[in-house]
């Protein structure tokens, strides 16, 4: 995949290079322990090691240190076991994580033990046995789908995928709407949106609601291997669904629950930008070009919405300035929207003021995130499918198994 050099080195040195050194002395101390803390993708060294491995070919990247690569991954294959499943902050992601690393450097670690891993999920999935309650893509089954579509990808077996496609339609509810899935009141209690629905929600955020799974449906069909006509028919539903939800008014198109006239800001988790990843990947798996006109349409009248409307209050991944300004990238498919890409990046360097490296470390939600979106700002793009996991749309879709690195001559090894 490409990786040409920044337009704009001073990114590179001002932000990108103090921010992978912070992250190698975090994941030395935390190797210094017996076991990592928090080994998750979403927060922990699960995200932070695939982000120092993700950027270990971008021109502001010092060579990388193969034996803390090395290390790492082990660590992570120790944490599997006691980790529950799911991909933000559970097993799977951290497999993911350690995979794509073992991928790309050559280290011949993982997939031995991947391979037990998916016996022993095929046999949770096959008896129902110790699987998430809920449906969503950052700790339910949508997320484990996810997961078997990347192991479909490298393996080429795709044994996994049907089986959680079979969760989430036994999960779903069918009305003359369409199928949606509900978020139970115990779930969000407590949250912004549990206080605004106390008897629960149709979430329409795609971190825990409809477009997440709809997204990895079509990732299914797309990736995964999964051709039946039922899981067409549940993508379909799932969309026409999503249709009836729009909203009005058109600024926002979506608000974060259904039946909410509230709107929601301008985020990966919650908001248009989130939805659109899903309707790209919806269009190619249905083969449908009216799902990509209104996707641009919807990216289209961000344009007329103010800053204060786009609910920007950092400038991370999850949901804030510089992560939208990657995901709008991702979605864009070209250039026409690449100025009001640059207003995003502009707020969320202007955030950034207000954080000192050791305030959050994570890809989700911290600097290891923010460095990639960062780096892949003006056409670099990683050899690691480090995005996977947010579904951003025909990102999604770039699966490279190759080992790239070690036939790469742009570095040689530390040391």
């Amino acid at each position: 995949m490409s990786s040409a050099v920044s337009q704009r080195p001073e990114l590179g040195s001002q932000f990108i290079a103090p921010i992978l050194a912070h992250l190698h002395e975090k994941l030395v101390l935390g190797l210094a322990h017996a076991q990592f803390s928090d080994a998750s993708y979403a927060r922990g060294a699960a995200g932070q090691l695939l982000s120092l491995a993700a950027l270990a070919m971008h021109p502001a990247a010092p060579p990388p240190d193969l034996d803390l690569l090395e290390e790492g991954v082990n660590r992570l294959l120790l944490s599997v076991p006691q980790m529950p499943h799911g991909l933000f902050h559970g097993a799977e992601g951290v497999l993911f994580a350690a995979l794509e690393i073992d991928r790309h450097f050559g280290f011949n670690l993982v997939e031995d033990f991947a391979t037990e891993f998916d016996a022993c999920f095929y046999s949770h999935l096959s008896d129902r046995h110790e699987l998430p309650e809920h449906f969503d893509l950052i700790s339910g089954i949508a997320g484990l789908l996810v997961y078997a579509c990347y192991r479909a990808q490298q393996t080429g077996d795709s044994w996994l995928v049907p089986l959680c496609v079979n969760q989430l339609a036994d999960m779903v509810t069918n009305d003359e709407r369409g199928a949606s899935w509900f978020t139970p009141a115990e779930r969000i209690r407590g949250t912004p949106i549990g206080n605004a629905h106390p008897l629960g929600c149709i979430d329409l955020g795609i971190a825990h609601g409809q477009p997440g799974a709809l997204g990895a449906i079509a990732l299914a069909v797309l990736v995964g291997g999964d051709t039946r006509a039922s899981t067409h028919a549940l993508l379909r539903d799932g969309i026409r669904f999503l249709r009836g939800q729009e909203l009005v008014n058109g600024l926002p198109h979506f608000s974060c629950a259904a039946g909410s006239n509230m709107g929601s800001g301008c985020a990966w988790c919650y908001g248009d930008l989130g939805m659109v990843g899903t309707l790209r990947l919806a269009a190619q798996a249905s083969a449908d070009p009216a799902l990509d006109a209104w996707g641009d349409a919807i990216l289209h009248s961000l344009k007329h919405r103010t800053p204060d409307a786009l609910g920007f209050k950092d400038p991370f991944l999850c949901h804030g300035a510089c992560g939208a300004a990657w995901l709008l990238r991702q979605l864009d498919g070209g250039v026409a929207l690449n100025d009001l890409a640059q207003v995003f990046e502009t707020a969320g360097l202007a955030h950034y003021q207000n954080y000192q490296p050791g305030d959050r470390i994570g890809l989700l939600e911290g600097v290891a995130g923010f460095a990639l979106t960062l780096a892949e700002q003006d056409g670099w793009r990683s050899q690691l499918n480090w995005a996977l996991p947010l579904l951003p749309g025909n990102r999604s879709l770039v699966f490279d198994a190759s080992t790239a690195y070690r036939s790469s001559a742009c570095f040689a090894p530390a040391g």
